[in-house]
């Protein structure tokens, strides 16, 4: 928490684990290729990785590791059937 006060005896905090949370969100979503997964996981509901990176023309480990922040973030939740993710 960081406290700031004034001269008119007004406390005010800042809650720092929302405010880290926000820029984790706000980082998630301003990248463009995981703007592009988002909205394919929107238009489709439920999809495996490999149909993402098909669909979007790119490598398996660039849309893993975006999933990876978009999960880290909450935006997206992962489900693992087999080898299946």
């Amino acid at each position: 928490m960081i406290r700031f006060t004034s001269n008119m005896k007004e406390v005010l905090f800042i809650n720092t684990e929302i405010l880290r949370a926000g820029a984790r969100v706000l980082r998630a979503i301003k990248n463009k290729t995981r703007q592009k997964i988002l909205k394919e996981i929107s238009a489709k509901g439920k999809i495996n990785v490999t149909d993402l990176y098909k669909g979007l023309h790119l490598e398996q480990s660039v849309v893993s590791s975006h999933l990876k922040i978009l999960r880290d973030s909450r935006f997206v939740i992962t489900k693992r059937a087999g080898k299946e993710i």
